[in-house]
């Protein structure tokens, strides 16, 4: 693909590379981190990054390395993502600049969490709490209770997941921030469905969804709709929920979000599972397994297990069926999901 702010990098023949152009160029990576494709996205800020070291231009590297964070995190690239994050966070501290300090802080806490590491996220997250409410930072503490929401959905304590999303929720509708407000909504929504309240959670979603439609936010607008999608799958609406379920994943693909576009694949192997179309589910979980494998989502590993468990069971191969529960199990206790290691061991019970 060619590059869309290759030319503002470009030396002619009148001399050096002119700052101002770097800046248009950071600005443009946005764009695109917004729109999509991600891989892109990351390659540009890679290059950004470059550009700002070679004109010694400290604070527009630690921006660089800021976004290419952010969007390796958004790959399921967690490990890439913490080393983005550090790097900003020690350029950060040589420029006495206190609150990115923060920002790539929470980015670091929030790259902690997609590698499993729950305990060392919320010890993170908390600290960069306390460092927004003494700066009076109200979109950091925002920030903050959003992913503390996710955090602890993660780890099965969908009460305290609940609580921090309406937080963040409040204080972006204080701030009149319409995304944050649409994915604080999100949150809410999959918690509730979690705590089976399926017609709440389709409110939840169907709302964020609308707000990311109007702001042009693609990825947003797939996260709604796979949320919706899995709000009528619980619903029992499978038509409607494979029609959204297509859609969001034709707008993770174009993203390059592997990772997102793998739960849809999840949620459209679960429906037809449900509706005993089982060599079309068991086609999806084969198509989903492989993606959670590659950005190393151990959950996403872990529900395929038991959905392959689930199909094997409904095929009459209990055997077969009891070894992918027990797999499944292992590894959910080896990534701390309490609620998939409870599911399994009820699943085996009934095997």
């Amino acid at each position: 693909m060619t590059s869309i702010v290759t030319p503002l990098w470009e030396r002619g023949d009148e001399g050096g590379f002119d700052q101002d152009k770097l800046q248009q160029l950071l600005k443009r990576v946005e764009v695109l981190r917004r729109r999509g494709p991600f891989p892109a996205a990351l390659r540009e800020y890679q290059r950004a990054v470059r550009l700002a070291q070679r004109e010694q231009n400290l604070e527009l590297e630690m921006e660089a390395h800021l976004g290419a964070g952010a969007v390796a995190r958004l790959l399921g690239r967690f490990s890439q993502a913490v080393t983005c994050y550090q790097r900003a966070e020690r350029i950060a501290v040589q420029l006495g600049e206190r609150n990115r300090s923060v920002d790539a802080h929470c980015g670091v806490a929030l790259s902690e969490r997609g590698l499993g590491r729950y305990a060392e996220a919320l010890t993170g997250l908390r600290r960069c709490f306390r460092w927004y409410q003494a700066a009076g930072d109200r979109e950091g503490q925002a920030f903050v209770w959003w992913a503390l929401g996710g955090t602890y959905r993660v780890m099965g304590r969908l009460q305290n997941g609940f609580r921090a999303f309406q937080r963040a929720k409040a204080i972006y509708q204080e701030l009149k921030d319409r995304a944050g407000t649409g994915y604080a909504l999100c949150g809410l929504g999959g918690v509730t469905r979690l705590r089976g309240d399926a017609n709440r959670s389709l409110r939840y979603y169907l709302s964020a969804h609308a707000t990311f439609r109007r702001l042009g936010d693609r990825f947003g607008q797939a996260y709604g709709l796979c949320g919706i999608g899995n709000a009528l799958r619980v619903l029992g609406r499978a038509t409607e929920a494979l029609k959204h379920y297509q859609r969001a994943g034709q707008l993770y693909r174009r993203l390059g979000d592997a990772g997102d576009a793998a739960y849809v694949d999840w949620g459209m192997a679960e429906v037809f599972r449900l509706q005993g179309r089982l060599a079309e589910a068991l086609q999806k979980y084969r198509q989903a397994g492989p993606s959670f494998q590659t950005v190393h989502d151990r959950r996403g590993a872990v529900l395929t297990l038991l959905g392959q468990g689930e199909l094997r069971r409904q095929a009459g191969n209990v055997r077969e069926a009891r070894r992918l529960f027990q797999e499944a199990k292992r590894l959910a206790r080896l990534a701390h999901l309490p609620m998939e290691e409870r599911q399994a061991k009820t699943l085996l019970g009934r095997s």
